[in-house]
């Protein structure tokens, strides 16, 4: 097992931080204004309170998987439908590991999928969603927003940026594109305030990271750190997504027949050159990991998604349920002695 097994616990100056897509976690209950009805007890998926109470506790076992059992300290999320949601799981699956911090805010994303954030650590400010407006699109087709927080880490103020943009090809890698420079937008603001401001940016980017949203049209992300630090690129990328155990979901062709398919690296952990001086916090080089046990995959090695492939929502069997499509990413920063 590696030093930095997402699995083993945090030093006394590490603080763990994870993100993950946990694949449509809705409630029960028809929210007015978004497309939800297929998780609903008359829907497609049958989504009764057993199988969301069956979800949640599935999801809390993969966050208490991480860190020898007590879970990252600081947890973003992707797909979650409102701040209830969040608070079942927290309170429902997770009400031992003191997350007394969430950070929610309603997105305009037609399906309801918002992102979030879980942390033990108490907000400096007020949290903020940023609308992406992407040209020719309707307001009620919005992107999902781009979250943002900073938290008291500490003594030592660590903004994060919670992410999931468009997946898909043909015209949506301009609109990922597009997301990346108002991302970018957010984060140069950021270091003008703070010039070494300590930066996450996080979450489902529904690209690798050769896309050209990454590069100079876009985020402006760079492999290089030496790069980041003289200010030539916005944040650096802490993970070779190119290795296979790097990967975080399996993409199937459509209609899912077989168990073909491609895996890809699409969630990511980015920092800013705040993060990479040995001054505050400081991330720990090779540390950012996809966490894969044996548990989270299926007989392929593909994430165990939490409907079985191949059979009914509706003659699903709660035992055989999985987890998510994706595969949480963790990673870790070292607080350093003023």
């Amino acid at each position: 097992m590696s030093e930095h097994d997402p699995m083993l616990p945090a030093r006394d100056d590490e603080v763990i931080v994870a993100t993950y897509n946990v694949e449509a976690l809705f409630d029960t209950e028809k929210a007015t204004g978004t497309l939800d009805h297929e998780y609903l007890p008359t829907g497609h998926y049958a989504w009764t309170e057993e199988k969301l109470a069956k979800k949640i506790a599935n999801l809390a076992r993969v966050i208490r998987s991480i860190n020898s059992g007590r879970g990252p300290d600081l947890l973003a999320l992707n797909e979650v439908e409102n701040r209830g949601i969040v608070t079942r799981l927290r309170d429902e699956g997770l009400a031992d590991l003191g997350y007394s911090t969430i950070v929610h805010f309603e997105t305009e994303c037609m399906y309801g999928l918002d992102n979030a954030l879980l942390s033990r650590f108490s907000t400096i400010g007020t949290p903020a969603l940023h609308s992406v407006n992407l040209p020719g699109t309707d307001a009620s087709k919005r992107a999902r927003g781009i979250l943002e927080a900073t938290f008291d880490v500490h003594g030592v103020a660590l903004t994060v940026f919670v992410n999931h943009w468009p997946a898909g090809g043909g015209t949506t890698v301009s609109k990922r594109r597009y997301i990346a420079r108002q991302l970018r937008g957010h984060i140069e603001r950021r270091l003008a305030e703070t010039p070494d401001a300590e930066i996450m940016v996080l979450g489902d980017f529904n690209a690798t990271t050769d896309e050209d949203a990454f590069g100079d049209k876009g985020l402006r992300a760079s492999s290089d750190a030496d790069a980041v630090v003289a200010g030539g690129s916005a944040v650096y990328d802490t993970r070779d997504g190119s290795h296979p155990e790097q990967a975080t979901h399996f993409t199937r062709p459509y209609p899912y027949t077989g168990p073909t398919g491609e895996w890809r690296a699409l969630d990511h952990v980015f920092v800013s050159r705040g993060l990479l001086d040995q001054r505050g916090l400081s991330w720990v080089a090779g540390s950012t990991r996809t966490h894969r046990p044996d548990f989270l995959l299926d007989d392929d090695g593909a994430p165990r998604a939490f409907f079985e492939r191949g059979v009914s929502p509706r003659q699903q069997d709660l035992d055989r349920t999985g987890f998510s499509d994706h595969l949480p990413v963790v990673t870790r920063l070292r607080r350093h002695a003023e």
